[in-house]
């Protein structure tokens, strides 16, 4: 019986080790989650970043999605460091469901500057212009290996 159990043991620990093929999408038996889009900050301020699942129309109310001083300090996930980078991971496979989340076939990511944020309201840092926008496809995220290069 013990023999039994170490052997379900190693096979479930060998199946959760192992990549899946569909879609590409990498993960593993217990966490299907995909990782592969990194946000990299080459520059030496502290950045916050958001999708717009609404683009194109989204151009008329892009300061909805300015982050607030509160959100950056609560939820850091979306913070990525002067001179890092940070992977953010999605729930499902990006490849999967790209199409379902943006249905223009772009992914649009804003990437703001936090000192901008605090400093300024967010309709005034989108009327300077105080942050960056990325339109990628799916094929031009995987042609640029999942990476967001900020500035």
């Amino acid at each position: 019986m013990k023999i039994f159990y170490l052997f379900s043991l190693i096979c479930l620990l060998l199946a959760s080790s192992c990549i899946r093929s569909k879609d590409d999408c990498p993960g593993n038996l217990l966490d299907k989650g995909d990782d592969r889009l990194t946000i990299v900050n080459n520059s030496s301020e502290n950045v916050n970043f958001t999708f717009s699942f609404q683009y194109p129309q989204d151009s008329g109310y892009l300061a909805a999605y300015v982050p607030t001083v509160q959100s950056i300090n609560n939820d850091p996930i979306w913070n990525v460091g002067a001179n890092s980078s940070k992977k953010y991971k999605s729930r499902g496979c990006w490849t999967a469901g790209f199409d379902q989340l943006f249905p223009s076939g772009k992914m649009h990511i804003l990437i703001f500057n936090i000192d901008s944020v605090k400093a300024y309201p967010a309709a005034e840092i989108i009327s300077r212009g105080l942050y960056k926008s990325y339109l990628y496809t799916l094929d031009e995220l995987i042609a640029n290996n999942w990476q967001v290069v900020y500035p």
